[in-house]
């Protein structure tokens, strides 16, 4: 398992700019000296290799800067490719979700907290808190139910960035 301290052989982490800058290669390795691009993996998240494994990037950032991976980093600002340390925190599961800023991609509104009832025929708004599901009402267009979400999040998740 990779440590703080291998880490910090292997690379550099610019808190400030959210980027790593490989500064010693492996016999054999076919990486490159020089700052770490990543690649993109779904929904925007960056990973890299070193020492023959998978690592995301955020992950990377708070081992380097703390000393263990965390359980569930995320990123505040809902942008998973800024890594600077002050856009990162460690959550939970449930604390990750709450920071959601966009419809999940099999939401066909496009509109998070927009959801099509064809029962209905109108749009249904609810929102979940302390594993609590409140429903918010039926709506005729998928930016009414939408708008409804954003209010009830602003009241119920205040430290979200929605």
């Amino acid at each position: 398992m990779l440590t703080q301290e291998r880490l910090k052989e292997l690379v550099h982490y610019d808190p400030m700019a959210g980027t790593f800058t490989r500064i010693k290669l492996l016999k054999g390795s076919r990486a490159k000296l020089g700052e770490i691009k990543g690649y993109s993996k779904k929904e925007g998240h960056l990973k890299t290799c070193l020492d023959g494994k998978e690592y995301y990037l955020a992950r990377l950032a708070h081992l380097y800067m703390t000393g263990s991976f965390g359980e569930i980093i995320d990123h505040i600002d809902g942008q998973p490719s800024n890594n600077k340390w002050a856009n990162l925190r460690n959550t939970t599961k449930r604390g990750n979700v709450q920071n959601q800023v966009k419809a999940h991609h099999q939401n066909k509104s496009g509109l998070i907290g927009a959801h099509f009832r064809k029962d209905k025929n109108k749009y249904e708004s609810s929102i979940t808190t302390n594993g609590v599901k409140k429903r918010l009402g039926y709506f005729n267009t998928a930016e009414e139910a939408h708008n409804a979400y954003v209010e009830a999040k602003r009241l119920h998740h205040p430290t979200c960035s929605i």
